[in-house]
């Protein structure tokens, strides 16, 4: 007697980095197995509002067009495996709205990138994988940099 997971919907938090670009390839084996679809998310941190003469709203234009254009790429790579594919950016803390995000969309399983804090670091500073990791209702894959996909 095995135990049947369905996956229906996979969310890839994702910044741009090494580490997220590394759990997006692990994401997409997971739904071209599953026969997943994905939710790209990009959180953009929210600026602080002590900044003057609109350069705070400037400043977040400039980064969700940084973000679109992030996401473009991602979703490009994801169609050209055949898998359906949205995308999402959200202004916020990013664990937060992670987590928001995944209940909101009845995700099934989140994808993501970490950058292996440990020790030290990893008390003071937490972390977004660590946050969303203990916070999720759903199961969270956290896939290091360091371990990569065969080809």
């Amino acid at each position: 007697m095995g135990i049947e997971i369905m996956i229906k919907k996979i969310l890839l938090p994702t910044d741009g980095s090494e580490s997220a670009q590394n759990a997006f390839e692990y994401a997409l084996r997971v739904a071209d197995l599953t026969g997943s679809d994905i939710i790209v998310l990009n959180v953009v941190e929210k600026m602080t509002k002590n900044l003057k003469f609109g350069l705070q709203s400037q400043l977040e234009v400039s980064l969700k067009e940084e973000s679109e254009k992030l996401l473009k790429k991602t979703i490009e790579k994801i169609k050209k495996k055949g898998i359906k594919v949205e995308s999402r950016i959200e202004f916020g803390v990013p664990h937060q709205k992670i987590l928001k995000f995944a209940l909101k969309e009845d995700i099934d399983l989140i994808v993501m990138g970490t950058q292996g804090l440990s020790g030290l670091a990893r008390l003071m500073l937490g972390s977004v994988a660590d946050r969303v990791l203990r916070g999720a209702s759903c199961p969270v894959l956290l896939i290091p940099s360091r371990v990569k996909t065969e080809e």
